[in-house]
């Protein structure tokens, strides 16, 4: 995780919209273990939530999961622009096989203003 404040979500909770749809668009493209992680984003919860970011970490339960064979912890990226222009990066990240994190930041650090829809991001896949 980032030197960002992370709290604990407990209970852990569902996804929210924005979140699932981001994660699906992220897995859209092609990339040899993506099979496994499409499968995995219905089977996660957050389980902490960044107090000065956007980023969360998710709980999944790892019997009821295959783990993804990536090459890479951050196997895919997205990128897209805050609302004065600033670049917004949304990394997910995959532990043991497992999505882990998606962590989310601006280019220069500072506080998201508002998240871009999840239609205008550009997809990046670096697992290939």
């Amino acid at each position: 995780m980032s030197p960002h404040t992370y709290r604990q979500v407990i209970p852990t909770r569902e996804l929210k919209s924005y979140e699932h749809h981001l994660l699906k668009h992220l897995l859209s493209l092609d990339f040899p273990a993506v099979a496994n992680l499409r499968k995995q984003v219905n089977l996660l919860h957050v389980n902490e939530e960044c107090e000065d970011c956007s980023s969360i970490g998710f709980a999944i339960e790892h019997s009821k999961a295959e783990a993804a064979q990536v090459i890479k912890t951050v196997p895919v990226e997205a990128e897209g622009y805050d609302l004065d222009s600033i670049k917004i990066h949304f990394l997910l990240i995959v532990v043991d096989g497992f999505i882990d994190e998606l962590e989310i930041f601006r280019e220069d650090l500072l506080q998201v203003k508002k998240l871009p829809p999840v239609e205008t991001l550009e997809i990046l896949v670096l697992d290939e």
